[in-house]
């Protein structure tokens, strides 16, 4: 209820969406006011279920919205973050229904007025923030350019890395081949150096992820297999383990590291 409602809220206060806002903290403060909003929505429900008959128009727009709202409460991207992707479903029988509500009144000239100053208002919040944010927009390394500049450039190197190869991808169909080279050779850099970052604390889930990244990117080596193997030994993943050193094996039968991982994997399934 309370994630519902909040996809009000977003047609009102549309910045600083996901990924760019932190988790949901189970404080006090944000605690009672999930409950709160829970409850406002749970009795606007209510209501407008005990008076669709006289608002019919209210009734469908309600929910209709809250029909559409549910999609977007699976499509977050994490479950402790606020709903907001994908809003857009939500909001579109929302505004077409205040809009409809809105025409049927302007023939009280009070309320025409007040239509139209709203629209010139929203209208004039709209062009000052595309003022600022389509120059982003305006080609496709404008876009990438600003998302390597922003202050949060460096904080998800999952995503950073995400970033420059779909540059890099953007550039090889110009047939830029210098740029390409240079973006995706950071972003290898991008994940290797989290990977580094992650086996200092013995942290082989993520190191796991990021080479899943570069598996995925860039060729795979014998040393990627093999590295894979020693970490998921580490996390008792043995049958995971067994496939990766067997690849490793099967491109390089002499590398004695994986020979000493796969009998380490051989005595502990024996045990």
């Amino acid at each position: 209820m309370a994630l519902l409602g909040a996809l009000w809220g977003r047609l009102i206060w549309f910045v600083n969406l996901t990924p760019n806002v932190p988790p949901i903290e189970m404080t006090a403060l944000n605690l009672g006011g999930i409950v709160g909003l829970a409850l406002i929505v749970l009795l606007v429900t209510i209501w407008t279920w005990r008076n669709w008959r006289d608002r019919p128009g209210w009734a469908t727009v309600w929910f209709g919205a809250l029909a559409l709202g549910i999609p977007c409460l699976g499509l977050t991207e994490r479950p402790t973050w606020p709903v907001d992707r994908y809003s857009y479903i939500f909001h579109l029988v929302v505004i077409a229904g205040l809009s409809l509500g809105l025409i049927s009144l302007s023939s009280r000239r009070v309320s025409y007025w007040v239509g139209v100053g709203g629209a010139i208002f929203s209208l004039g919040v709209c062009v000052v923030v595309s003022l600022r944010q389509l120059p982003k927009w305006s080609n496709s390394r404008a876009l990438f350019s600003s998302m390597t500049q922003h202050p949060d450039f460096g904080s998800q190197p999952k995503q950073d890395g995400h970033i420059l190869m779909m540059w890099s991808f953007y550039e090889a169909e110009v047939l830029n081949v210098p740029r390409v080279n240079e973006l995706r050779a950071r972003a290898f850099q991008t994940y290797r150096a989290e990977i580094r970052k992650a086996l200092r604390i013995d942290d082989y889930s993520s190191a796991l992820i990021m080479m899943n990244q570069i598996q995925r990117h860039f060729p795979t080596t014998a040393e990627m297999h093999r590295e894979k193997g020693a970490w998921l030994i580490g996390l008792g993943r043995n049958q995971e383990a067994k496939f990766e050193l067997r690849n490793a094996l099967m491109m390089d039968p002499n590398d004695v590291r994986t020979r000493d991982l796969m009998a380490i994997l051989a005595d502990s399934t024996e045990m």
